[in-house]
C-alpha cells in the first residue's frame, strides 16, 4: 500500500508541482523506488501461491515477460535519435 501511495504521490507531485529540474529528479527518483517496491510484492505474492513443483516455472514466466517487455523498449529507442 507503501508503494502505491509512494508511486502515486511522487509521480503527481513531480508532473504537477515540480519548481525546478532537480525537484523533478528528486521526486522521479521517490516514485521509481516505490514502483520497485510494488513490482517485488506482486512477484512474492504470485510465486507464493503456486504449489512448490512450479515455483521455479512461475517465476521464469513473470520475468520472461518482464524481460521482453525490457527489450521492446531498448528496441524502439535504437530507432528514435535526438
Amino acid at each position: 500500500m507503501l508503494g502505491v501511495a509512494s508511486t502515486l504521490g511522487f509521480g503527481l507531485g513531480a508532473a504537477l508541482l515540480a519548481p525546478t529540474f532537480a525537484w523533478l529528479s528528486a521526486l522521479l527518483f521517490l516514485c521509481g523506488v516505490g514502483q520497485t517496491s510494488i513490482f517485488q510484492t506482486c512477484f512474492i505474492l504470485a510465486v507464493e501461491n503456486v504449489g512448490k513443483r512450479r515455483r521455479v516455472l512461475c517465476g521464469i514466466v513473470i520475468e520472461f515477460f518482464f524481460v521482453a517487455g525490457e527489450q521492446k523498449k531498448r528496441n524502439s529507442q535504437s530507432y528514435i535519435k535526438v
